[in-house]
């Protein structure tokens, strides 16, 4: 069913050690520590030493006060309303799905046509499901909207997962109230297009399978794209952006997470940062004895080999 709506409005780490007070996320062993050069492999390459030095801060949960004094000349209120303007359509980045979906349908809400500059119609398309299971899904769409890709359809020609575009036009089969197809542009897309001259490809939609936890075989059927005025931290990585606005959250529920918001891009002043104070960056007691259960269980599995 399809509803139309016009939308208006090691080893251990240990307490004390370092700076910081605990260990790099792989343990204090070298053979588990993560290096210079295997950190340099996960992020984009970086134009400023200073800017290396932080995000190395930061993966070793080491942040002093002068590295949280740099951090904090790229907040939202230290930057001019001049250069605010100039993130207004950089990818806003999350710590939480929830934010990520509030803000996705804020920005599909403000949507204006281009031309008659009155708001767009959504297309919300649900999927097809084969379960109860499988029916938790839709794709909320209308012209000009920012995507992403959720699939990888021509690896060769960089149509892959996390591929980010917009929607050019959303095409219906006679008598039918579901889209056939929706047009697509993708900026770094190499391969023919639909349109010449353009970049605009067909996407239609595709069947995904998986055994749930309970062993039950689901199925849905449904366009692999979803809005992307925002993503989660976790999903933006392997990303190089130009430029990001990134919200960190209250605290890193997974390690890493604050290391992979800031290291998408190539230098700090190609953020700009929701506040939050200096003892966020502070390795928590949950996370110290993450590290330490971790880093005993690797010792464990070294002294069995």
């Amino acid at each position: 069913m399809v509803e139309f709506r016009e939308v208006r409005g090691r080893g251990s780490a240990r307490p004390g050690s370092g700076r910081g007070g605990s260990g790099r996320w792989w343990g204090a062993e070298p053979r588990y520590r993560m290096g210079s050069a295997e950190r340099a492999a996960l992020r984009p390459p970086a134009k400023d030493q200073k800017f290396l030095n932080l995000l190395d801060n930061i993966s070793e949960l080491q942040v002093s006060r002068s590295d949280y004094d740099y951090i904090s000349s790229r907040f939202i209120h230290n930057v001019s309303a001049q250069e605010n303007e100039a993130f207004s359509n950089a990818l806003r980045l999350f710590a939480t799905k929830e934010e990520v979906k509030q803000y996705n349908m804020e920005k599909l809400a403000a949507l204006k046509d281009h031309t008659t500059g009155t708001s767009c119609p959504v297309l919300k398309i649900k999927a097809k499901h084969n379960c109860s299971q499988a029916s938790k899904e839709s794709t909320d769409s209308a012209e000009g909207c920012k995507i992403m890709l959720r699939a990888n359809l021509w690896l060769r020609e960089k149509l892959c997962n996390g591929t980010v575009g917009t929607v050019h036009d959303i095409i219906f089969a006679p008598q039918s109230e579901t889209p056939y197809v929706i047009l697509c542009e993708f900026p770094s897309y190499n391969g023919p297009s639909i349109i010449p001259g353009t970049k605009i490809v067909p996407i239609k939609p595709i069947l995904k399978s998986w055994a749930n936890a309970k062993g039950v075989q689901c199925a849905r059927y449904q366009f692999p794209i979803t809005l992307c005025y925002a993503c989660s931290i976790h999903k933006s990585q392997g990303m190089t952006l130009d430029k990001a606005v990134i919200n960190i959250g209250k605290q890193d529920f997974s390690l890493g997470l604050s290391y992979v918001a800031f290291s998408r891009v190539r230098e700090l002043t190609d953020l700009l940062i929701e506040p939050f104070c200096f003892k966020r960056l502070q390795p928590s007691p949950a996370i110290i004895a993450n590290l330490e259960m971790r880093g005993d269980f690797l010792q464990e599995l070294t002294n069995k080999l």
